[in-house]
């Protein structure tokens, strides 16, 4: 395999910008590919080129919360109201039990973001998985309380300045903006440049290079074994430690994390038991093309991680809330729901606000079962997941245990794909269910 001769061509085959691909070895030994433009004007893709790093920052914070752990500053099961920083959540005291633990393995009920709507817990903390960048902002608050010390500083003080990565910082700087690779959506269009947002940085504000966090990768492969433990079961296959997700696929088992900001894919993962790894930044919304390709080449076999899109019950925890259009609540009334525009997506000609899909459910005689009637994407939003999005975000707000639906020709394929089982009914009709029983 001669990954440094074949990234130019992943890369425009996907439709992406460019990328930088950091390895390491059993040995410990460590390399660097790179390709493709920044965009923007700012030159080629190197070794300096500062990336998003999106969710790539979660396992950063957490090895950093783990250093005040093991400092006896923090203490993992401690609810973390008790060091005197309230939650957002209002009129429910269910959030009172959130804990640093249950922060890094996601479980603290959060949804993901709260969007515009006031933050909510979602179950019970600590009763089952949910990924929550929300849980990594209070635990940022907290730990800022407790030390004094700024998210920046506490991260240069326990990472970067440790495992020498210099040219990190999860503050924006002005003078990043010459090196950084510009973000570009599913079309090829930059994107709006994301700076500015403190209050989620410790969840995915890390600027980085691909060197940079290469070294991070390597020294939390051979020294965090105790943040790759199961915390919580997703399914068969998908678990979460602390501060990283957890796959047993046949090439054995692997810590992950992938970063997904507008403009940016990313992902790194590695196998603790030999110290191989490897982590991909992107500049382009078709990213995911060209790092799964990558991971396949480095660390042959299969990767669920890589798989999440067809895993029922990761996709109930992780959808959000769709916009209820029209229909009532009753059991005998339908119900239409939709995506709308929002922040995290939004593109300069689209205005937020406006729907890209839409689904209409009726129950089956039970508040737990619903007929799934239509459901349709605008085609220019088409292949990027929103379908199953809003599928499992409907069944989550409506509290439904199964879902089913009647489909004809090659629909049916989507279905399957998100997990339903389907039976022929007679020519090229199919019956597709799916039960959604709790984690």
């Amino acid at each position: 395999m001669d990954l440094a001769a074949d990234l130019a061509d992943l890369l425009t085959r996907a439709g992406v910008p460019g990328a930088v691909v950091g390895s390491v070895e059993s040995d410990g030994s460590t390399d660097i590919v790179v390709a493709g433009e920044r965009g923007g004007g700012r030159g080629r893709v190197d070794e300096e080129t500062v990336f998003e790093a999106a969710s790539l920052t979660k396992p950063v914070f957490a090895c950093a919360v783990m250093a005040l752990v093991h400092a006896g500053v923090l203490d993992l099961e401690r609810p973390l109201a008790d060091y005197g920083v309230a939650h957002d959540v209002l009129d429910d005291d269910r959030a009172d039990a959130i804990t640093a633990r249950m922060v890094l393995s996601h479980t603290t009920g959060f949804p993901n973001w709260r969007e515009d709507e006031p933050l909510r817990v979602r179950w019970a903390p600590g009763s089952r998985w949910g990924y929550a960048g929300e849980g990594f902002a209070y635990l940022h608050r907290v730990v800022e309380h407790i030390t004094g010390a700024s998210l920046e500083g506490l991260l240069r003080e326990t990472v970067f300045g440790p495992l020498r990565m210099h040219r990190s910082t999860a503050v924006w700087r002005e003078a990043l903006d010459t090196r950084i690779a510009v973000g570009h959506d599913h079309r090829g269009n930059s994107c709006r440049a994301n700076r500015g947002r403190a209050w989620k940085a410790a969840a995915g504000g890390l600027y980085t290079t691909g060197p940079d966090y290469l070294r991070f990768l390597a020294h939390a492969l051979r020294h965090h074994s105790s943040m790759f433990e199961p915390q919580v079961q997703i399914d068969d296959e998908l678990a979460w430690g602390l501060g990283w997700g957890i796959e047993d696929g046949d090439g054995g088992r692997c810590v992950w994390q992938w970063g997904n900001n507008p403009g940016y894919k990313n992902i790194v993962i590695g196998r603790p038991s030999d110290g191989r790894g490897v982590v991909v930044f992107t500049n382009g919304d078709r990213g995911t093309r060209v790092y799964g390709d990558i991971v396949h080449r480095i660390l042959p076999g299969q990767h669920p991680s890589l798989e999440t899109r067809r895993r029922p019950r990761w996709r109930l925890a992780v959808a959000p809330r769709p916009v209820v259009l029209g229909g009532g609540r009753g059991t005998s009334a339908s119900h239409e729901l939709g995506l709308v525009v929002q922040r995290s997506w939004e593109l300069p000609d689209v205005a937020p606000g406006t729907p890209i899909a839409r689904i209409a459910l009726e129950p089956n005689g039970n508040a737990a079962s619903f007929t799934i009637t239509a459901l349709t994407v605008l085609p220019e939003w088409r292949g990027q997941g929103f379908g199953s999005t809003l599928l499992f975000g409907a069944c989550e707000l409506l509290g439904a245990r199964a879902a089913e639906a009647e489909v004809e020709g090659d629909v049916v394929e989507f279905f399957r794909a998100s997990g339903f089982t389907a039976e022929p009914i007679g020519g090229r009709r199919f019956r597709c269910r799916l039960e959604l029983d709790s984690p």
